[in-house]
């Protein structure tokens, strides 16, 4: 019988490689974002500029229909791989593969139809009605790309090449950036050029990941004849649950500028995204990082490792916490210099509104490991049930207080944090912890001190603009040094403990 535990020599060494080049993506995606933003409402104007981060949310809503199948293909893929079953994960891959092409073939229609209708559904600047159509179509039909691709990205997830992730991910973006530059100048800018220049990119997405795994998965063959009903079942028997929980998700995440769109105006909606950009990159830094951890938690899950899985994940919630208190508490801090300066003078006012959408992240995104804990043991029943039900009362809570408070985005930036961290803070923690048959202590004490360094981190940063003002970025990038110097000292030295501190080290130094 195959050795499960031969293909973990395929990843020695490479958490180390995988996290610096997911640094990388990060500092480079979280460049982008800052300086496009700004560029986009120049020259779109801050209404229509709204529509651009609503296309994306309102295209990741088809998300809910073929996620059963990409949300556990690397699950099963990477445990065939790792008992050198080559018959079932081809199995698994082609079965994922095809049935991502028939369920994009089938959504089609529906993205067109959602498309033609979009005036009609949300709030709209005049004048934008066919720009918006074709921004909507384009950024759909570009996600039902990135649908077909992610089968294929199942290669850099099992051999736990997030290096190649990062960089298609890119060479997909820095294409997509060029385009909107060069149809901008090109021509007077439009908000189809938007959309086009986004299809364009994740066809670059699709072609890197076939790329890469013909590269890495020599194995894995595209057959039709390899589709299998009884795969289709395991992967959906897993998926379909994950398919409730992305509704929840969606519900939570990709609803808020829907909400402040449709109950307060397209205006506010555009005001709202720039501050939301921010919680989106910090999500997409910690999904990274919870990525490169998930190949391992599903092997240790395999291996029936029960310490090594409950150290993994309670050291990634730890150290991923303390890292996350940083930027988060960064961020509120310094929240009215940083829009004064990033923005214009007339943000500087949203400034609260950065403590309401950032503030909750240390502890929302901390726990982002467990979730990979509860698919390495296929207990998403419950949690996907739990999702569902604090999002749609999370939606239901944002149109209460906007509509009964005046508060507006406010009232819908404070139902998402409340109801978020009712499901992040408290159950996510408890169920994982129940899963792994420890007390609920286990991952509480980590989220704790990813609370407490937050705050500290976020009124050191109040008592520097108070004193100093910093409306310049090279004065926000010396107040962040300021922050960061003295902060990861104490981190390393008096939060993390002896054990902790040396698995920094290793990783550091690229040592297992």
């Amino acid at each position: 019988m195959p050795d499960i535990r031969s293909p973990a020599k395929l990843t020695q060494g490479r958490f180390r490689t995988n996290l610096v080049a997911n640094g990388a993506w990060f500092v480079f995606h979280v460049g982008v974002g800052i300086w496009l933003t700004p560029y986009l409402i120049h020259h779109l104007g801050v209404a229509a500029y709204g529509l651009v981060p609503l296309a994306m949310s309102l295209s990741s809503y088809m998300s809910v229909m073929v996620v059963a199948l990409s949300g556990s293909i690397g699950r099963y893929v990477t445990i065939a791989l790792a008992r050198e079953d080559r018959e079932e994960a081809n199995r698994h891959f082609n079965t994922a593969l095809f049935g991502s092409l028939g369920l994009a073939g089938m959504l089609l229609p529906i993205a067109a139809a959602i498309s033609f209708l979009a005036p009609s559904l949300i709030n709209v600047p005049p004048g934008e009605e066919n720009g918006a159509r074709v921004l909507l179509l384009a950024t759909m039909v570009a996600f039902l790309v990135t649908t077909v691709g992610s089968a294929f990205a199942v290669a850099s997830y099992a051999r736990s090449r997030f290096d190649v992730r990062s960089g298609v991910d890119a060479a997909a973006l820095s294409l997509r950036v060029g385009l909107i530059v060069v149809l901008f100048g090109w021509l007077a800018p439009r908000l189809w050029h938007v959309g086009v220049a986004v299809l364009l990119g994740n066809m670059v997405f699709l072609a890197g990941h076939y790329w890469a795994w013909r590269r890495l998965t020599p194995e894995l063959h595209v057959t039709r004849s390899s589709f299998d009903r009884t795969s289709l079942w395991e992967l959906l028997s897993t998926g379909g649950w994950l398919v409730v929980n992305r509704v929840g998700s969606l519900l939570f995440l990709n609803v808020e500028l829907l909400l402040v769109n449709i109950l307060v105006g397209a205006a506010a909606a555009g005001s709202y995204a720039p501050i939301l950009l921010w919680s989106q990159m910090l999500r997409s830094f910690v999904g990274v990082v919870a990525g490169i951890l998930a190949p391992t938690i599903v092997r240790l899950h395999a291996e029936d490792d029960q310490g090594g899985l409950v150290w993994t994940s309670r050291t990634a919630v730890k150290l991923v916490g303390i890292a996350l208190a940083l930027p988060v508490g960064a961020l509120c801090g310094l929240a009215r210099p940083l829009l004064h300066t990033w923005l214009g003078p007339e943000f500087e006012q949203f400034a609260p509104l950065v403590w309401l959408i950032i503030g909750p992240l240390c502890v929302n995104l901390s726990i982002t490991s467990l979730f990979a804990v509860q698919t390495a043991a296929n207990q998403v029943r419950a949690p996907g049930l739990v999702s569902v039900i604090t999002g749609a009362a999370s939606v239901l809570l944002a149109i209460i207080l906007v509509r009964t408070t005046g508060w507006g985005m406010y009232g819908v930036a404070t139902a998402s944090a409340i109801m978020l961290t009712l499901r992040n803070g408290c159950y996510t923690p408890w169920y994982a912890a129940r899963i792994l048959r420890r007390p609920m202590r286990v991952f509480l004490a980590p989220l704790t001190w990813a609370l407490v360094a937050g705050a500290g981190v976020a009124l050191a940063g109040l008592a520097l603009a108070s004193a100093f003002g910093l409306y310049s970025w090279l004065q926000l990038l010396a107040a962040g040094a300021v922050l960061a110097i003295p902060y990861a000292a104490l981190a390393f030295f008096v939060i993390m403990t002896a054990s902790e501190r040396r698995t920094v080290v290793r990783i550091a130094l690229g040592r297992r």
